[in-house]
């Protein structure tokens, strides 16, 4: 079982988990079912920390994140032995006079006991990885059992007794067995310090830069030797990173150890328990302020009171509405001149649609809008890959240019509601908010390519292209006019220009009808009106994203609007914000997630490329 499908089943094991306890809450009724279903959340996120971050001690002891008074590091390796890399990174080891720890998979060790003999006669660490990097998060104990069994034969077969007692879960992923079982056999559990990513082949500048931001005392890093999934990828930059990683190490006065030498000095931060402690109190304090203005059951009523017949209209609806967002960013790419001879990009509808899905993916998980970056990161990967050097500026260009449609569109399908349906005059007044932030946005837009076509004109330098351009909005000023150059061929193609035009007002029309269908689901009928009022409310918010996902702002902002302008109470209204926010994001997170495991990336892996990007482009 892969890291998607371990994903996608814990997601699904969640939803029942949170559908029973509201069910069985709704049953109980009233402070006593409130509580059930706030407890459900509560051990549902206790659970997921301790699945899933490496160096949680929910499920049992963890050597991981710690301090120690003396200079010591522990690199590690994962998923070897491998003919092709381990003896690089061996080789590096060496030459440096440097000790790691290699967690080696079982399989590989029968396949190589001569690497594993030379790791341990050269006074590294070998440890145990699991036997086939099998996946433990739904294991029984009887699989667990063979994982530790089987590895430990195979290591005991190729170096005798001199393997280490540590074991490391494949991604660091657990259950409550694991650790258990691991006691029982005598092994510690290992996790590991901050994010390398070695294995996304991010460059040999970017993994030692990685490594460099957590080079500290008592630090473990994880690097690979080897592939887990068999596949025989590629580790090449890993190898090449070792010396400079370790000379790195040296510079800063910190002696490369096992893992086994670092656990003898290694300390718990007593600072982990504080920020446990405090994120507990202000978890219980949010939970006692909400449930002095709403009852927590709106929480059971989120899954126990939709219509699964709407819920289904907008789901499609909102599947609808991303599908027409890719052709508008589509539209935008094929205007693009792709060599001096007038030929034109030939991008795929199948390359334009994962990396709209990631985007969205991102903009829900992450606080800052590195959505809009990421898919720019993704298809210009995509291209690379076929052999197409498309400049990220140019891509960039048809970002902001897709974003520049779909915002003339979003204020003529409000202005068409508001002219078309009743609406309250307080929502007039937030469509003319909307509408000045845009106006005040595309004046300062103009204003600054007019000042920078005055520099260019007395040859006055302007800056890079990027500028770190999600700190405002997701793109900056500067950035945004530059970018808009490169990729504004699309006003010098009327066809294409208008099917872009049409398909931004399908998108926002869909979301729109998307929204007036989840009111049904949960028997809010007060017409197109209140949709278009949510709709006003949940797309002004979503300009200036707080929280990942805008979480808490969005609902105060679609209830506050239903509850203060329509006769609707303010439980059934967030009951149906959060409902709401639920299918928006069913299909981003779910769809986006699927999309980055085919790219072999994961959230943090892509945000960390995302973010190298920029840093160069600076």
């Amino acid at each position: 079982m892969g890291k998607r499908d371990v994903i996608v089943r814990f997601v699904i094991a969640s939803a029942v988990w949170l559908t029973a306890a509201a069910v069985i809450g709704k049953e109980i009724g009233g402070r006593p079912g409130e509580v059930v279903v706030a407890v459900a959340v509560l051990l549902l996120m206790a659970v997921a920390w301790a699945t899933f971050m490496p160096n949680a001690r929910l499920f049992g002891k963890v050597v991981g994140v710690g301090t120690t008074p003396l200079p010591m590091v522990a690199i590690t390796f994962d998923d070897g032995p491998s003919p092709e890399w381990t003896p690089g990174v061996l080789d590096a080891l060496r030459d440096a006079g440097a000790r790691a720890t290699f967690f080696a998979l079982g399989r590989q060790v029968r396949a190589h006991p001569d690497i594993a003999r030379r790791i341990v006669e050269e006074g590294h660490e070998l440890a145990s990885h699991g036997d086939d990097h099998s996946l433990l998060v739904f294991a029984g104990p009887r699989a667990i059992v063979h994982q530790f069994r089987a590895a430990e034969t195979a290591l005991g077969e190729a170096v005798g007794g001199r393997a280490s007692k540590l074991f490391r879960a494949p991604h660091g992923f657990r259950n409550p067995f694991v650790s258990a079982i691991a006691g029982q056999q005598g092994y510690r559990m290992v996790g590991w310090h901050g994010a390398v990513f070695d294995t996304a082949r991010p460059g040999v500048d970017a993994i030692v830069a990685r490594c460099r931001s957590v080079l500290r005392p008592g630090a473990i890093l994880l690097l690979h030797d080897g592939d887990g999934s068999g596949r025989g990828g590629d580790r090449r930059q890993t190898v090449e990173a070792v010396p400079h990683i370790l000379a790195s190490a040296r510079e800063r006065g910190l002696e490369p150890v096992t893992v086994s030498q670092l656990a003898e000095e290694l300390r718990p931060e007593k600072r982990t328990v504080l920020k446990a402690a405090g994120f507990a109190l202000v978890v219980a304090a949010l939970v006692l302020l909400v449930s002095q203005r709403y009852s927590l059951q709106v929480i059971a009523d989120v899954f126990t009171e939709a219509d699964p017949v709407f819920v289904l209209a907008a789901l499609l609806a909102n599947l609808g509405s991303v599908a027409a967002k890719s052709l508008i960013w589509k539209a935008a790419i094929d205007a693009v001149p792709a060599d001096a001879n007038g030929g034109r990009l030939d991008v795929p509808v199948r390359d334009v649609v994962p990396p709209i899905f990631i985007g969205f993916l991102l903009n829900t998980v992450l606080i800052a809008r590195l959505g809009e970056v990421a898919r720019v990161s993704v298809l210009r990967r995509k291209l690379v890959a076929r052999g197409q050097a498309v400049p990220v500026s140019t891509l960039v260009g048809t970002l902001v240019t897709e974003q520049i449609l779909s915002g003339i569109m979003l204020v003529g399908v409000l202005v068409g509601v508001v002219a078309f349906t009743p609406v309250p005059q307080q929502a007039v007044r937030l469509l003319a908010v909307l509408s000045g932030v845009v106006l005040f946005i595309g004046l300062v837009a103009a204003g600054i390519e007019i000042a920078i076509r005055i520099q260019r004109r007395r040859m006055v330098p302007t800056a890079d292209y990027v500028e770190r351009w999600w700190h405002l909005l997701g793109i900056s000023f500067t950035s945004t006019m530059r970018a808009l150059r490169e990729g504004q061929a699309i006003f010098g193609r009327p066809r294409l220009l208008a099917w872009g035009l049409v398909m931004a007002a399908v998108s926002w029309v869909m979301q729109l009808a998307g929204i007036y269908w989840a009111l049904k689901a949960y028997g809010i009928d007060e017409g197109l009106g209140a949709a278009g009022v949510v709709f006003l409310a949940s797309n002004l918010v979503q300009l200036f994203p707080i929280t990942p996902g805008n979480l808490g702002v969005f609902q105060g902002a679609t209830a506050g609007g239903l509850s203060v302008l329509y006769p609707v109470s303010s439980d059934l209204a967030l009951t149906f914000s959060i409902g709401l926010q639920l299918i928006e994001a069913a299909l981003g997170v779910g769809i986006g997630f699927v999309f980055l495991s085919l790219e072999g990336l994961s959230v943090a892996e892509l945000r960390r490329q995302v973010e190298d990007e920029a840093d160069e482009a600076t």
